[in-house]
């Protein structure tokens, strides 16, 4: 089970505390206003909305693994211009 939430364009801060590993974050999620979904995967309260997904395969996929998520779940929370990766300054690095 995963959620993907949706911040909105000033949640570059939140966004970047919630990608942090576990590791190094382990309080991460309790610091944050969120709710169980139905799989009970963490819906975070003040994004633009969610998609809840349980997990349908993992395919084979080279050095990656590559998660299939079939949608159960999701919501709008309100009207917003999305985050990007490009707009935060995130990388992808895989």
């Amino acid at each position: 089970m995963f959620t993907v939430n949706v911040y909105d364009s000033t949640q570059r801060r939140m966004a970047g505390r919630l990608a942090r590993p576990a590791a190094r974050a382990p309080q991460k999620i309790e610091e944050t206003d969120y709710r169980d979904g139905v799989t009970g995967a963490p819906v975070i309260a003040d994004c633009l909305g969610y998609v809840e997904c349980r997990v349908a395969g993992e395919p084979a996929s080279g050095d990656h693994t590559l998660v299939l998520g079939e949608v159960v779940g999701a919501g709008v929370f309100r009207e917003g211009e999305p985050l990007t990766m490009r707009a935060a300054g995130f990388s992808y690095a895989g």
